[in-house]
């Protein structure tokens, strides 16, 4: 168990916009969909599936958010949100609306770019919608919304 939360905060790191990569955690079904961070920006972002529940998260890879209890968190199509920052300063979990939206627009072909604290973090949609069917496969979560259930 500790291996597997090891491999949780360790991070992806890739050469293109998008790394799916399966996790080891016993019984359940587990992988990550990662935006690594670029030399322009320490800001990444991920999709973590633990069974047939998705999770987000931006985190940094290097410096710590500001020192208050929740970041406003942005997205370029409108939405923001406060959220908690977690334990250590340098990692945030994306609300389930956030989320979806986020996903949403990411397979409708919109570039998504998060901003938090005074950082900021351009998604494209390159290879997205391909490497997140392999996440969410086989569980109730298979959706695209540009052609309906998959």
């Amino acid at each position: 168990m500790r291996f597997f939360f090891l491999l949780l905060l360790a991070g992806c790191t890739a050469s293109g916009p998008w790394r799916w990569e399966p996790l080891t955690s016993g019984l359940t079904e587990c992988a990550r969909l990662c935006s690594p961070s670029n030399p322009s920006s320490p800001l990444s972002f991920e999709l973590t599936r633990f069974g047939d529940e998705i999770e987000a998260y931006v985190s940094l890879t290097q410096f710590r958010f500001s020192e208050t209890p929740t970041l406003r968190v942005k997205l370029s199509s409108g939405e923001e949100e406060s959220l908690p920052v977690l334990q250590g300063r340098m990692r945030l979990r994306l609300s389930p609306t956030l989320t979806q939206r986020l996903i949403t627009q990411l397979q409708e072909g919109h570039e998504v770019k998060i901003s938090v604290d005074s950082f900021d973090k351009t998604l494209t949609p390159q290879d997205f919608l391909p490497l997140y069917l392999k996440l969410v496969k086989n569980t109730p979560l298979v959706q695209n919304t540009s052609k309906g259930n998959v």
